[in-house]
């Protein structure tokens, strides 16, 4: 069963169910009213009686006489004492004259069924003009086939209202089942068109300022597909550069290796060129196989093991690694004291080492480290005096295997991937990672991490 009719039936259904509760709710009010109407008239009118003929006529043997202008079609009236002994007595209709008497001190209502036909009865008390005791009862009653043919009337048109209704229901289901699966059907035929062409098409979305349910279903489907091209398009960047990079590497390594199987045994100099060289490109590509796989494992979705971590002291203890490697002055400023956040500081050692190999590979002065608080959030700031970026190559300097100045690429052994490295690091834990330089006077990167982190 296909979703179209899936919701035809269900809106059919409920629609139906609806009207079922409704009729018959409907008809209990109306057949109540309808008593209740039937059972105050027949109440006024023995009111009057006793008021017009008076108690004593009414108790009087053989006044029957008295009661027939108030007797109306299909009713009777009469009177009895309290011993349920009958009086006076008249009526025209004789399902009604079979009727028990009964005579209490209050007045009563009560309700019987005779061939089908339903009869009211009332019964109202007499009471002594003179003392107030209780001295008998007049009773009426009258059937009501009126009341019979009203009702069935009214179940037949309830259930011809009912099954137009569901007519009209299916076929309103069926044109809002369309109106609903429009943007959907729209969405299929698009990934359709995209899965047997393999070009990534976009929903054209509706003009003017609504921006119902469908519009943002495709707003978002469009979105989404902009991620999609735009990851896929990434990936066959990446797949492109790291195939270039190892053939590179590659390349080179055959070809001192070729120089020494032809010169190597004769030529000493020769041979410990092309093994210096191929050692230096096979810790190359062994670096860059390294970066490969953190680059893949810092996008992983999920959590490395976060623990509170001193900014401070970590960045403080990475600098004096790397100052005792390079020989080169790095100074950290951590004026505000600790800065503890929630993260995984081996991690956030990986990017700390990240930022300043970058620093120290394009500056020759000292390199300056700054820690500290914003808010809720911890900072980290690496800055050098180095060459810098021009302003329109900083938006791809988070991009595999992109380097500001290619020519530089063996003198500084980059491949490309360490920014893209820390970057996914600082998201993963929450953070943000941006870059502000200028040519010439040097560049600043600032990392800023969110005190807590949900590690579970």
């Amino acid at each position: 069963m296909n979703f179209r009719t899936q919701i035809m039936l269900v809106s059919s259904i409920w629609l139906i169910c609806i009207l079922i509760v409704v009729n018959v709710a409907v008809y209990a009010m109306f057949l109540k009213v309808a008593a209740r109407n039937e059972t105050d008239e027949l109440r006024l009118r023995g009111e009057r009686i006793i008021e017009e003929i008076g108690i004593d006529a009414l108790m009087r043997p053989n006044n029957e006489r008295l009661l027939r202008k108030y007797l109306s079609d299909h009713a009777m009236i009469r009177t009895a004492t309290p011993a349920k002994r009958v009086i006076n007595l008249m009526y025209n209709d004789p399902r009604l004259s079979v009727i028990a008497p009964l005579c209490d001190a209050e007045i009563t209502a009560a309700h019987d069924k005779a061939d089908g036909e339903t009869i009211h009865i009332v019964r109202l008390p007499l009471r002594s003009e003179i003392d107030e005791r209780h001295v008998g009862c007049i009773e009426l009653a009258v059937v009501t086939p009126g009341l019979q043919r009203n009702l069935r009337a009214l179940v037949t048109i309830m259930l011809f209202s009912t099954v137009v209704a569901a007519l009209l229901s299916m076929l309103g289901g069926a044109s809002l089942a369309g109106m609903l699966l429009k943007p959907i059907n729209r969405i299929v035929g698009t990934m359709e068109a995209i899965e047997s062409s393999f070009q990534f098409a976009r929903i054209p979305l509706p003009s003017g300022d609504a921006k119902d349910e469908p519009y943002k279903m495709a707003a978002t489907f469009n979105r989404m597909m902009d991620r999609i091209e735009n990851g896929f398009h990434q990936q066959q960047q990446f797949v492109s550069d790291a195939s270039h990079e190892l053939k590179t590497t590659l390349t080179i390594i055959e070809g001192y290796a070729g120089m020494l199987r032809r010169w190597g045994n004769s030529n000493e100099q020769v041979a410990r060129e092309a093994v210096d060289s191929i050692y230096e490109e096979a810790q190359r590509m062994k670096k860059m196989t390294q970066q490969l796989l953190d680059l893949a494992a810092a996008e992983k979705k999920e959590h490395p093991p976060f623990e509170k971590t001193d900014l401070a002291a970590l960045g403080a203890q990475t600098a004096k690694v790397v100052e005792r490697l390079v020989k080169r002055p790095i100074r950290v400023i951590a004026e505000d004291g600790p800065a503890i956040v929630t993260a995984d500081p081996l991690k956030l050692k990986q990017v700390l080492h990240i930022l300043l190999d970058n620093a120290l590979k394009y500056s020759t002065a000292g390199i300056e480290m700054e820690i500290g608080k914003e808010g809720e959030w911890g900072v980290i700031r690496v800055r050098d005096s180095g060459i810098g970026i021009p302003q329109e190559q900083l938006p791809r300097v988070f991009e595999r295997f992109y380097r500001v100045d290619p020519s530089r690429q063996r003198k500084t052994g980059g491949t490309g991937l360490g920014l893209s490295i820390a970057r996914s690091i600082v998201l993963q834990h929450g953070g943000t990672i941006e870059i502000a330089s200028e040519e010439g006077v040097g560049t600043e990167v600032t990392v800023r991490l969110p005190e807590t982190q949900l590690a579970e």
